[in-house]
């Protein structure tokens, strides 16, 4: 099933940022999710910023399953 969103993002990190979520709030799933974008690459006019919401915005739909 294809996530709406801006960019595709390998469904292990969606696993594990709604355990993250569920296991120690969403503070902490925020602060990994933004780890985990400060290794990305952004391309062309991508920013982290917009790569960062897209991230806990489907994090987010995912939770509320």
């Amino acid at each position: 099933m294809e996530r709406a969103g801006k960019f595709y993002w390998h469904e292990s990190t969606i696993d594990y940022l709604v355990e993250c979520y569920n296991n120690d709030g969403e503070h902490h799933m925020i602060l990994r999710a933004k780890e985990h974008v400060d290794t990305c690459h952004p391309e062309n006019e991508e920013t982290y910023e917009d790569l960062e919401n897209d991230l806990i915005e489907q994090v987010i739909q995912e939770i509320n399953k």
